[in-house]
């Protein structure tokens, strides 16, 4: 039997640090309140500037992530604030957003959640696009690491937090004493 004595120190992999990940497109209104780190070691904001295309926010986003990736960081949360406007770049874009985020976890291999976050307001030709964009996002291997919500409120309106599960679940609105 041959035993190994070398003198190098021993280094445990380093604990992952989880992150969370918070997209917010220009005119967005519900992105205050998920800025807490809840159960992450940090938060990262990448708001969209006033001028700045949505090809350009989704550079910079997938950017941030591969650079997660080299650092060997793990998303957590990845919230995409959106604004209630509704156009094909910007659809295409979230999309893209929700695979980039959804193609990260199937690589990790560790559990994460993706929300896409849009205001209680949202017309209705919005949320059927975004019912669409969920249900074509459920179909990607990374989801089965990462439940996928659709929020149309802010977090702060909800009367419970639904179950971590992918899907569509219904928020009560607040009662009369909040």
């Amino acid at each position: 039997m041959l035993l190994r004595n070398d003198v190098r120190a021993r280094r445990l992999p380093p604990a992952t640090r989880r992150v969370r990940l918070l997209i917010v497109e220009e005119g967005a209104q519900c992105q205050g309140t998920y800025l807490s780190p809840g159960e992450c070691d940090e938060v990262i904001v990448l708001r969209q500037s006033e001028g700045e295309s949505s090809m350009d926010l989704f550079v910079r986003a997938t950017l941030r992530v591969a650079d997660l990736e080299r650092t060997g960081k793990q998303l957590a949360v990845a919230l995409i604030a959106m604004s209630p406007l509704l156009d094909p770049q910007r659809t295409a874009v979230r999309r893209m957003l929700g695979l980039t985020i959804l193609h990260h976890v199937q690589a990790v291999g560790k559990d994460s959640e993706l929300v896409l976050a849009v205001d209680g307001a949202a017309e209705p030709e919005l949320r059927r696009d975004l019912i669409a964009m969920v249900e074509s996002l459920v179909a990607h291997p990374g989801s089965r690491h990462a439940p996928i919500r659709l929020r149309f409120t802010a977090p702060a309106e909800l009367s419970e937090d639904p179950p971590l599960e992918s899907g569509i679940h219904p928020c009560s609105p607040p009662s009369a004493a909040d």
